[in-house]
């Protein structure tokens, strides 16, 4: 009886392995690189975005990001969000502690690469960080519920607008609105972008996004 409790208990403290999600990344019929998301255990994510072939290269590069346990001096535990992006057009690596939905700590490097939304006393409480927010996306199985995340530099809201049933697919349209800190890509600050998201067999399929005239489709 003994050697069975401590086989479960063995069994309890592994670690399980990851579960992986890999898109190919599209621009129009283009594929530029690939996007990773991935799970380990319950709390440990972890996304990882390839770019190699974007247009005249201004995109090429990579970003990692997890989102994972951390504790304290204290001994409290809290979630770290971390990411380090390295593209053709500049590197930028960001840390941000959440206490729950509270953000108590952000750092992003360089000093530069920081807006008004770094500083932790001016984000809203409420958000997750940006890997548990594509997370919603990518282990779904249907429209998500609404959510606010929070990148070190912005805070995005995205709900479901409109849900529609297309050749057995379900198709979501989210609204997706930066609403504090500055839009996305310098210097055209989008501030909205159109996303769709579409699930079947159970899980995401594409998720598509569109600003400016230029669409990104993330296919699995």
């Amino acid at each position: 009886m003994h050697r069975l409790v401590l086989v479960l208990v063995l069994l309890l403290l592994a670690p399980l392995p990851a579960v992986a999600q890999t898109f190919q990344a599209l621009l129009g019929d283009r594929p530029i690189g690939t996007v990773t998301f991935a799970r380990s255990g319950q709390a440990d994510l972890s996304l990882t975005s390839d770019m190699t072939d974007t247009p005249l290269g201004v995109g090429d590069g990579t970003v990692r990001a997890t989102s994972r346990p951390a504790r304290l001096d204290d001994g409290s535990i809290v979630t770290q969000y971390v990411s380090a992006g390295r593209t053709s057009r500049k590197s930028r690596d960001i840390s941000v502690l959440f206490d729950g939905g509270t953000v108590i700590d952000t750092v992003v490097t360089p000093a530069n690469e920081r807006t008004g939304l770094s500083d932790p006393g001016m984000v809203p409480a409420g958000v997750i960080d940006p890997v548990a927010a594509l997370g919603r996306l990518v282990e779904g199985a249907g429209c998500p519920a609404p959510f606010a995340f929070y990148d070190g530099r912005r805070v995005v809201a995205v709900s479901t607008a409109a849900e529609r049933t297309v050749g057995g697919a379900t198709v979501c349209d989210l609204n997706y609105t930066v609403t504090d800190g500055p839009g996305h890509l310098s210097p055209l600050r989008f501030r909205t972008l159109d996303v769709t998201a579409t699930y079947s067999g159970g899980g995401l399929r594409v998720l598509t996004l569109g600003a400016g005239g230029f669409e990104l489709r993330l296919v699995r």
